[in-house]
């Protein structure tokens, strides 16, 4: 998975019952599906229920006009350099 498309998932994409998250047209303009394993499910769920967002799946900061807005790719960018092992 592409760290754009990460940044665009959204609540809706996600069917834990198929074991599956959908990926809209991006790159190669076909719609796909990428398989989750049972451990990333649990994770996903307990993120979910202790974060709750709202809309897109990991959200960033609030607009001005009060919506949550997606995570940006510089975002992902940032969480990896903040966690990297030094």
């Amino acid at each position: 998975m592409r760290s754009y498309e990460l940044c665009a998932v959204k609540l809706s994409d996600l069917d834990f019952e198929r074991k599956t998250v959908f990926i809209p047209k991006k790159k190669g303009k076909i719609d796909r599906y990428v398989p989750l394993s049972p451990l990333l499910i649990r994770g996903l769920k307990k993120y979910i229920t202790t974060e709750n967002p709202q809309g897109h799946l990991f959200n960033s900061q609030v607009s001005k006009a009060g919506e949550s807005r997606g995570l940006t790719t510089n975002g992902i960018r940032w969480i990896i350099k903040e966690t990297e092992v030094k």
